[in-house]
């Protein structure tokens, strides 16, 4: 959990050569979203199975729903949020992997805040700026 979501690993590095990472995001609350933030090695690949959502990407503002989808490239800012009252549901890959398993991994642990820049960075990331709620 990172607090507005629950998260299940679908697909680990170790069975793709470190080449991809495929999470999926259930029960994610309105409002809730990550910090805005920039991956410096990876693609990150957002799936929307059911809910609203409003994602940023650079300076472009998204509205997706259900069957839609985006990308988030490597050095590019981005975050989103839950924008319907009904629960949201999604899946994110991101390729390479890199370091995007344990970066989740240490999140869930307690005392850790994912709005902790010195969490994005010691997993190959920047946290640019508040969640896109606030």
């Amino acid at each position: 959990s990172l607090g507005f979501s629950t998260i299940a690993f679908k697909v680990l590095p170790r069975e793709t050569a470190g080449n991809l990472f495929l999470i999926e995001h259930t029960h994610l609350r309105k409002g809730g979203g990550p910090p805005l933030h920039v991956h410096y090695a990876q693609e990150e690949y957002f799936y929307v199975m059911d809910g609203a959502f409003l994602f940023q990407v650079g300076d472009r503002r998204v509205p997706l729903h259900a069957g839609d989808s985006i990308l988030g490239p490597r050095n590019i800012a981005h975050t989103f949020t839950v924008t319907s009252e009904q629960p949201g549901h999604m899946l994110i890959a991101f390729t390479p992997a890199g370091q995007m398993e344990d970066f989740f991994r240490a999140a869930e642990k307690p005392g850790v805040s994912l709005n902790d820049p010195a969490l994005f960075s010691s997993h190959g990331m920047k946290m640019l700026g508040p969640p896109l709620s606030q």
